[in-house]
């Protein structure tokens, strides 16, 4: 039930298996359209990769354009991107979901990263990290100064809380401790405020 196969065995190779190219500036349509109507437990689409580089790597040719958009429906319960690193070990300088930047060289805006959690009405239940929730289990190392969440900055506020005026009384910042260990262990100087 095989449909469409490429296949090419080339030591030495200038162009890919495989090039769609569209160079009218009017069109409009994608390039390549995937309509996968499956309903089961089956992928749209597959990449196995046994190189070192990427396995997919897109070029933004437009600055106003975006690199990757997922769309979901209204009714969607799963994750919109779902990374399974396995026994991952990584390096010191690389994480499971590494985002780098040079902007500073051009005073950006924007935020390297942003969560905005847009819905305006109350959440169903108690919901702890509605928009970021940051887990670790491990054990601590012999050094005994791990942490699960790190920040660092230079000339900027390293952490900026702002509670914005709500219907409810919230706290800005609660803090549990468990482990008999203090709940906030300050190093350095603090500024009166």
């Amino acid at each position: 039930d095989l449909g469409s196969y490429f296949k090419r065995n080339q030591a030495v190779t200038t162009v890919p298996v495989v090039e769609i190219e569209t160079t009218n500036a009017a069109d409009a349509q994608p390039a390549l359209l995937i309509d996968h109507n499956a309903p089961g437990a089956v992928d749209a689409m597959d990449i196995e990769n046994a190189g070192t580089t990427y396995a997919l790597d897109i070029a933004v040719q437009a600055a106003t354009g975006d690199g990757i958009r997922v769309d979901m429906v209204d009714s969607a319960t799963n994750s919109a991107i779902l990374i399974d690193g396995g026994a991952w070990l990584g390096t010191a300088d690389d994480g499971l979901f590494t985002v780098v930047t040079d902007a500073a060289a051009t005073i950006p805006v924007g935020q390297v990263m942003r969560l905005n959690q847009r819905g305006s009405g109350a959440h169903a239940a108690a919901t702890l990290g509605s928009a970021l929730w940051v887990s670790d289990v491990a054990g601590q190392s012999a050094a005994n100064s791990d942490s699960a969440v790190y920040f660092t900055s230079d000339d900027t506020v390293t952490l900026w809380i702002n509670k914005a005026a709500g219907t409810g009384t919230d706290d800005a910042v609660r803090i549990a401790n468990a482990d008999g260990g203090a709940g906030v262990h300050i190093i350095g100087s603090v500024a009166a405020s």
